[in-house]
């Protein structure tokens, strides 16, 4: 194919150019540009890293091999910009580049995965769970996997009919558990050591599946919330199947943690327990640190040998369901057993400690007769329904009806924890908590000593839902923590329940998803709320927590009536702050600029810059005027008086208003005093920028060491001020970009990650708790990369030395724009050998050095230096290395002859090493520059002959004299043909029109007429007809003329002996007559070159303009010159008088 061709004779490859017209649909010039960009073949490919010894997974990726993260390692260099403004998603990563110091390795969007990219990232930078996972290890990679596999055999069930599919599709799923821990662990792992900026999570979400075991699409935009719960329980359902190696640093001995995978917690508010697996191995578990982290390694490289299939491996997995097998699953809440409150220990597993909390919600309402019967089942949603609306705080919203319970007001995600008991009941209300029926049928509830019923109901939660619409986090919580409806009894009476969620467990993580989409009832869509919400560096959330319940309560009442006088005084302070709606457009000042408007325009006089009235109309206007100033001049001082005082009484009650706004905050935070002992740090903040539906997520982290901030935004990563953190977080209505979840860790978890860490002795740990073969694998990878480097490098070079010949030739195709209408200058000239055509003659040459290569030696000369000045010019500019234009100037020929353009002035050559390159052939400058101030000197001396005469008509035989020396000095024969038709045309002309003139005087009278006067002048020309090679038919008859009308004119060189005296002159006789025209006096007189050279004109349109205008005039009035001429020496002359003086 040509265009394939095309491609390769610039210098790409042959795939390269096939992938490149491909993408393009064989636009050439499109492909180039793909080609200087890097972008080749389209997006570059990822292939996964297999190392050797990678023990094997459950799971196929996508590339065909088990379980091994993907890592971005394509050879193809980044695109240097991204989008700028509202940005979108992109599946550009960078995985030529290497990862920069201190920053955290980047995530590559794999298809609209931004906000999994998030996640995972703040997944990645919980030192606690970070660590954890990495001590995970599979079924295959324990120790005692045998007696596993052989224990969960022996247990296992008789098939039923449906026994087959629901087996198959619970191990399917428990498979892809295993194998998603997995890869977390190795996504991990790669994010602490390896050397690239980025590394790609495809193999990981490839392993997330649906209940049925069926592969889960991952790309289109979901809610954050629901993903996460499906992933953290799938991710329980791995960790339950497999097992953790004990920490190095642990010493005392926690029975069963290792083998369990859980960590025990007392039941207290800050839910902190131990991590699971951080036990150091005891008496009973005798295997020492060292066996049991190679244990899993050799035994993965058996099973990996062995080459078993994944059905057979799975198959003797033991089965998560069973209680005999060592992954039996956790239940996370143990029931309680005292009605003191005090709980039996708990075992929780490292994602229960760390994501889930575990909320109580209190619904109650006024007991009535008859109602203590049915209470319990109304609180299940067995009896009674709601029949109206509920009153939030935040709005209303409809009460579900039939046999669902009363919604709740629930702070929390209607999640059970993964590991915990699935709790049945009626579904949960509109705010997604946790349903309020119990785990068993409630007994008959008895009223309170206040005539209350209240049914309480334990959940776990993941997110807290927070309506952007109360401005601040605990506004917001304190809105989602309490609800009232309206609520029928079983009775049938009316009353008021009141629902309200406290937290009984904290986990270590606070996640706090702010609702910003809603439907828009008018457009019948959804639309993104980018409301302003606020939200602290550090929260305390006692205020909440069940144990607290009394005080807190008592403190949201009082803390209610301060809030809602603080919001009007808010409200107030921003009617003053926005005048007229317009933001930051104080009243005050608004008076304040009035006030010195008008004292302004009051000392200004009446009259000053009025114009003078023209007309009745006008002179009334103006008196008009004229009172308008005079009366403001006059009243002036007591309304600006007036307005500054009121700026004054309104600045007051802005600093009024403020003071009080203050005290009222003051006092909130009084009110709660002594609630400040659980405190939670802001660590991460998911940023949405878009639309409701659509838009592009990344996630800013905190950097505890250095106390700053990371924006994490898939393969960029970049550490970023606070003020910009903020900027994009608070939203701010029409800015499109917003926080959508706000991460919080307890104080205790963000003190120990702040804590100075040797971070080589941080990296040694890390190491020993990453599987001996994948470590191994992320080293060959590094140094895999390395080589990727190097040849990234190369082509980068390589590439660098493309976008230089790149500009050269775009320099060069804007001088060839410059140079078309150049060109059509000079061949837009008069033909020499026309009658007509021979007057109009100009010389291009005067306008610019190219036209005078395009004039004597063609326009190949003049693409030829148009290359060499482009070439100078990148160079100076770009300043690339001498030893690289010879691959320069290779791949400039390429892109000239790709486009069909000139290119032999560029001569290929190949080095000893195989690599082609060309040399430009140059010109030889300076031969050209000294023919160029030849052209240049020649014609400053015809335009100063040519002007002489034309100022002064009796200097015709000094202009022909100037014209002669032309002539005779350069051989114009050979080196400049256009000057020579020129000179000859005028001299001609001079000397014939003069000849006629004469023959005509002579004629009137000659008894009368002398013309000795021109003699001299006469035998000149009859040299000059002798000397130059004009048509023989022309000189002939015109010297037979010149010689009737001076008999004794003679020319002394062919009067010697042995000369001839016909026009049929020797080629010695030749050059003897142009010395002799040289040498004659009259010539000899206007040799004057230095003189010449002084008052040269520089080329361009001024002295082209010049010398065509003296041209054409000369042309088209040579007889009336010769007459002026002839009458300017014989005034009288008979039969030439009464001709006009053209000169004048």
């Amino acid at each position: 194919m040509a265009q394939i061709q095309t491609l390769m004779d610039m210098g790409f490859s042959e795939g390269d150019a096939r992938r490149a017209l491909q993408h393009v649909n064989g636009n050439v010039e499109q492909a180039i540009e793909r080609l200087l960009s890097g972008a080749v073949g389209g997006e570059p490919e990822f292939p996964a890293l297999r190392a050797e010894g990678t023990s094997p997974q459950f799971g196929t990726g996508a590339n065909g091999q088990d379980g091994v993260i993907q890592v971005a390692n394509a050879p193809l260099p980044p695109v240097d910009s991204f989008p700028s403004g509202l940005e979108v998603e992109t599946l550009t990563a960078v995985p030529a580049d290497a990862r920069k110091d201190g920053l955290p390795c980047g995530l590559r969007n794999v298809g609209n995965t931004c906000y999994v990219n998030s996640l995972l990232q703040t997944f990645l930078h919980i030192d606690e769970f970070r660590d954890q996972m990495l001590r995970y290890r599979t079924p295959t990679e324990m120790p005692d996997a045998g007696e596993r596999s052989a224990a969960g055999a022996a247990v296992a069930e008789p098939e039923t009919e449906d026994a087959p599919d629901k087996e198959s599709e619970k191990r399917a799923r428990r498979l892809h558990g295993i194998s998603l821990a997995s890869e977390l662990r190795q996504l991990f792992a790669f994010g602490l050591f390896t050397n690239r900026s980025c590394v790609d999570p495809s193999l990981l979400l490839a392993q997330l599946v649906d209940r049925r075991g069926q592969k889960l699409p991952i790309g289109s935009q979901e809610d954050v919330g629901e993903f996460m719960l499906m992933l953290l329980e799938q991710l329980e359902e791995g960790i339950r199947s497999g097992d953790f190696i004990p920490a190095l640093q642990d010493t005392k001995p926690t029975v069963g943690a290792a083998s369990s995978g859980v960590a025990e917690a007392t039941d207290d508010q800050s839910g902190v327990g131990k991590a699971i697996g951080s036990a150091a191995p005891t008496a009973e578990e005798p295997a020492a640190i060292d066996a049991a982290s190679e244990a899993p390694v050799a035994a993965a490289k058996a099973a990996d040998e062995a080459g078993a299939p994944a059905d057979e491996v799975a198959d003797k997995l033991p089965d998560a369901g069973k209680a005999d097998t060592a992954a039996e699953p956790v239940k996370a809440v143990a029931e309680e057993t005292a009605e003191d409150g005090l709980a039996d220990k708990k075992r929780l597993s490292i994602l229960q400690s760390l994501f889930f909390g575990e909320q109580v919600q209190v619904f109650s309402y006024r007991h009535t007769p008859d109602d203590s019967v049915e209470a319990a089942n109304v609180a299940s949603g067995e009896g009674a329904q709601a029949d109206s609306q509920p009153k939030a705080e935040g709005g209303d919203a409809e009460v579900p009806s039939g046999s669902e319970a009363p919604p709740t007001g629930s702070a929390g995600a209607a999640a059970a924890a993964p590991g915990s008991p699935k709790k049945e009941g009626p579904p949960t209300g509109s705010s997604g908590a946790a349903a309020l029926a119990p785990k068993e049928k409630a007994k008959e509830p008895v009223p309170d000593a206040n005539g209350m019923i209240v049914n309480e109901e334990k959940s776990d939660f993941l997110h807290i839902f927070l309506d952007v619409k109360s401005k601040s986090v605990y506004r917001a919580w304190e809105a989602a923590r309490h609800t009232e409806v309206d609520y029928t009894t079983p009775s049938g009476s009316s009353t008021t329940a009141c629902t309200s969620t406290w937290i009984k467990r904290l986990p270590k993580l606070l996640f706090f998803q702010l609702q910003r989409v809603m439907f828009d009832q008018e457009t019948k869509a959804q639309v993104k709320l980018d409301d302003p919400f606020e939200f602290e560096m550090k929260i305390y959330v006692d205020r909440f927590l069940l144990a607290n319940r009394t005080r807190a309560t008592e403190a949201a009442s009082n803390v209610g009536k301060l809030q809602d006088e603080k919001d009007k005084l808010e409200e107030a302070l921003l009617g003053f702050g926005n005048f007229k709606g317009r933001s930051n457009l104080g009243v005050s000042d608004v008076l304040a600029w009035a006030a010195e408007c008008l004292e302004t325009n009051a000392r200004a006089e009446a009259s000053e810059g009025l114009p003078e009235p023209s007309s009745v109309a006008a002179q009334s206007g103006a008196a008009g005027t004229e009172k308008l100033l005079a009366d403001l001049k006059q009243g002036a001082p007591s309304a600006v008086t007036l307005l500054r005082s009121l700026s004054d009484v309104c600045g007051a009650q802005v600093a009024r208003l403020k003071g009080d706004v203050e005290r009222l905050g003051n006092e909130i935070d009084e009110a709660y005093s002594d609630l400040r002992k659980e405190a939670y740090e802001l660590y991460a903040i998911w940023v949405h920028s878009g639309i409701a539906g659509s838009g592009h997520y990344w996630a800013f982290i905190r950097d505890w060491q250095q106390d700053r901030w990371y924006r994490l935004d898939d393969a960029r990563v970049t550490v970023v001020p606070w003020d910009e953190v903020h900027e994009s977080a608070v939203g701010r209505e029409g800015s499109h970009t917003s926080a959508y979840v706000l991460v919080y860790v307890q104080a205790g978890v963000a003190a120990e990650q702040r804590k100075a860490r040797d971070h080589q002795e941080v990296s040694r740990v890390a190491e020993t708790l990453v599987p001996s073969n994948l470590m191994l694998g992320i080293l060959q990878d590094n140094i895999k990369f390395q080589e990727e480097q190097k040849q990234q490098e190369v082509l980068k070079a390589e590439q660098d030395l493309r976008r230089h010949a790149e500009a050269i030739f775009q320099h060069y195709a804007g001088l060839i724009h410059q140079w078309e209408p150049q060109k059509r200058i000079h061949d837009s000239t008069g033909n020499p050998h026309d009658a007509n055509g021979r007057k109009f003659l100009h010389d291009a040459a005067l306008l610019g050095f190219e036209l005078f290569l395009y004039r004597l030696h063609g326009e190949q000369d003049v693409w030829t230096y148009l290359v060499a000045k482009s070439f100078e010019a990148q160079k100076a500019i770009r300043a690339w290395r001498d030893e690289d234009e010879g691959r320069i100037l290779f791949f400039l020929s390429g892109t000239l002859r790709s486009q069909q353009a000139y290119a032999s002035m560029l001569r290929e050559t190949t080095s000893a090493d195989g690599v082609k390159r060309c040399e430009l052939i140059p010109l030889d400058s300076a031969k050209l520059a000294t023919q160029y101030n030849t052209v240049l000197l020649q014609g400053q001396i015809v335009d100063e002959a040519l002007q002489a005469l034309k100022d002064d008509p009796g200097v015709l035989v000094k202009t022909v004299s100037m014209l002669a020396f032309v002539w005779a000095r350069w051989n114009l024969e050979n080196e400049d043909k256009f000057r020579q038709n020129e000179v000859l045309l005028i001299m001609s002309t001079l000397i014939y029109n003069t000849v006629n003139v004469l023959e005509r005087a002579k004629r009137t009278a000659p008894e009368r007429v002398s013309l000795a006067v021109f003699e001299t002048a006469c035998e000149y020309f009859l040299l000059l007809l002798h000397a130059v090679e004009w048509p023989k038919g022309w000189k002939t008859p015109l010297i037979a003329r010149l010689q009737v009308l001076f008999p004794q004119a003679t020319v002394a060189v062919l009067n010697r002996p042995g000369a001839s005296r016909t026009l049929d002159v020797t080629a010695a006789q030749t050059v003897e007559l142009r010395e002799a025209v040289l040498q004659h006096p009259l010539t000899q007189e206007q040799a004057r070159l230095d003189l010449y050279e002084a008052g040269r004109s520089q080329p361009g349109q001024a002295f082209f303009e010049r010398h065509r205008t003296l041209y054409s005039w000369v042309m088209h009035g040579d007889e009336m010159i010769a007459q002026d001429y002839v009458l300017n020496i014989v005034p009288e002359l008979p039969g030439v008088a009464g001709f006009a003086n053209v000169g004048t």
